[in-house]
């Protein structure tokens, strides 16, 4: 099973985490869509996800995995940077740290010197919290756009204490503002030594995994022969020849929340479990997974689940 993510509302928006990225502001604006599809296959799954009542996937849980939480976190002020946009907008990014906050995976000196020498995160990847844009006067009494960025207090340490930390985990948080608010921010900024923060920073709703309890084998695969298969439908882009990805859309007019589903993907197989014996099914996939890069969407207003797998690359 894979741990995942969600956030309130009428859409249940899911994706898989990597054991390293454990944490987002809920109301974040990142697309669940995976990355490594090409421009015309993406245009092709937004069409597919739009005809299925908005859909992408999840939710998880089996033994020894763990579920997500949401919570406030009040972040605590560390460094001010001032930078300015593309069109010479001034910005404040108040660069915060909460202990609530997971941090980064456990590699070794050398991976973070690598991470920080090539800006390559994928192995060392540190959990950020983007916070919504608030106005501030600056010195002039001139207004600005202000964004509060958390990360934990452990990665905050460390950009405190390694050469080179603090310019690796900056273009970090600018490239999460940048996604999150689609504004460009100059690389060339200022880090403000006699400032914490600028205005007042406000608490973050974010999403943090938690254990759930763990089922015995047994007890398990009773509780699946007990559900019925519900009906689904496999799409695949391109329809021909090998995919870049396949989505799964779920009718599940029985459930009401993406926390009773349990959702099992291996290579060459999804299989999903909503309790309380409400649902089973497990759909055998013709191409190998890339397990990682699979999202997921519940709908509760269409009580409809859509898994997006993207296929692996030979």
């Amino acid at each position: 099973a894979v741990p995942c993510v969600s956030e309130p509302g009428a859409m249940d928006k899911l994706r898989f985490l990597r054991p390293d990225d454990e944490t987002e502001d809920v109301d974040g604006n990142s697309a669940d869509i995976p990355s490594t599809v090409s421009e015309e296959a993406l245009s092709a799954l937004k069409s597919l996800l739009s005809k299925s009542d908005g859909s992408k996937a999840g939710a998880g849980g089996s033994a020894g995995d763990e579920q997500p939480a949401i919570i406030q976190v009040q972040p605590r002020p560390g460094t001010c940077v001032k930078t300015n946009t593309e069109d010479g907008a001034k910005i404040f990014v108040n660069i915060c740290h909460a202990e609530e906050i997971p941090a980064p995976p456990d590699v070794s000196d050398e991976e973070i010197s690598l991470a920080i020498a090539t800006g390559n995160n994928s192995r060392y990847r540190v959990p950020v919290s983007v916070g919504e844009a608030h106005v501030e006067l600056d010195n002039k009494g001139v207004g600005c756009s202000v964004y509060d960025v958390a990360i934990s207090t452990k990665a905050y340490r460390q950009m405190e204490e390694r050469e080179g930390m603090r310019e690796f985990l900056i273009e970090l948080m600018f490239t999460h503002i940048e996604s999150k608010h689609n504004l460009l921010l100059n690389r060339e900024y200022t880090v403000l030594n006699k400032r914490t923060h600028m205005g007042v920073i406000r608490p973050h709703t974010c999403r943090v995994k938690r254990r759930i309890q763990e089922l015995s084998p047994a007890a398990a695969s009773t509780e699946q022969a007990k559900a019925p298969a519900p009906e689904y439908t496999l799409q695949r882009e391109p329809p021909e020849g090998v995919p870049e990805f396949v989505v799964l859309n779920v009718k599940l007019p029985q459930a009401t929340r993406a926390s009773q589903m349990a959702l099992d993907i291996a290579e060459d197989e999804i299989r999903l479990h909503v309790h309380p014996q409400l649902y089973h099914l497990s759909v055998p996939i013709d191409w190998p997974l890339n397990l990682e890069e699979t999202g997921a969407q519940f709908d509760r207003r269409a009580r409809c689940l859509a898994i997006t797998c993207p296929v692996q690359r030979r």
